[in-house]
């Protein structure tokens, strides 16, 4: 398994999971990072001392710090934390970054401009009506229970470590139909919104943020991969050929059966 790596400067011990947060990278790692010490190697990026961190489970021989064999970038924030990957090998692809299965929110595979499938989540599925208006909104996502006086139990809001999740659709749909259905041809095309909320919405399913989806190059300027992976999250979108095929083909087995 390949890993993006994460140099924390001036410190000789991985951070907890609070400093993750504090630090902005807590969506770099499912668990406990792995960790080495940038002095086992040799000083670090911008010749700092600190901690080279990747995910659980990363060969411990591609933790650390070799410049001659890798490219390091800030990552936003200003918080000095800087993103490394190997030159004289694969990035990570959607396979290493991948989040465990039971962690991931279900949604529809589709080829991003690096020409590799990631699955896409998908929050919402809105029922329309012939004139265009929102009869019913399904939320795709986890959601809370609420409890009656009576104590009878019933389906609530979207959990609240799904909330983000949750927002960056319904602000993405509100744009969607009011262009493709409405035809308001007043409310212009926010491109950089757009591809970080892409970004915010393929994170859920895999460890990465906009930095590392820039240096993997999963969107183009001006491209329409961007408004593909959010046309899946809020769920306008039509099966892929693929897949129709294949469910073609099942009828067709079992009407021979």
């Amino acid at each position: 398994m390949r890993s993006f790596l994460y140099f924390v400067p001036d410190r000789d011990t991985p951070p907890d999971r609070q400093e993750l947060v504090r630090l902005g990278i807590d969506y770099a790692f499912d668990g406990q990072p792995e960790h080495r010490t940038s002095t086992s190697t040799g000083p670090g990026p911008e010749s700092r001392g600190g901690v080279v961190l990747a995910q659980a489970g990363t060969d411990l021989r591609h933790v650390g710090y070799w410049p001659e064999r890798q490219q390091w970038k800030p990552l936003p924030g200003g918080r000095g934390v800087m993103l490394g990957w190997f030159t004289d090998e694969p990035m990570p692809g959607p396979d290493d970054l991948a989040r465990p299965r039971a962690l991931q929110i279900s949604g529809v595979p589709i080829v991003l401009a690096d020409g590799r499938q990631w699955e896409v989540p998908t929050a919402r599925i809105s029922m329309l009506g012939d004139d265009g208006r929102v009869q019913s909104c399904d939320p795709r996502l986890p959601r809370r229970y609420e409890m009656s006086e009576a104590g009878e139990l019933s389906a609530g809001d979207v959990s609240a470590r799904w909330r983000w999740l949750w927002e960056v659709a319904c602000r993405y749909f509100d744009w969607w139909h009011a262009a493709t259905i409405e035809k308001d041809q007043s409310i212009p095309a926010d491109y950089p919104t757009a591809v970080l909320d892409a970004v915010r919405a393929l994170k859920a399913n895999y460890r990465l943020g906009p930095r590392e989806a820039v240096e993997l190059e999963l969107f183009e300027v001006g491209g329409v991969h961007v408004y593909l992976a959010l046309n899946v999250l809020i769920g306008a979108f039509n099966p892929p050929a693929a897949t129709q095929e294949d469910d073609s083909k099942k009828k067709q087995a079992a009407g021979s059966a």
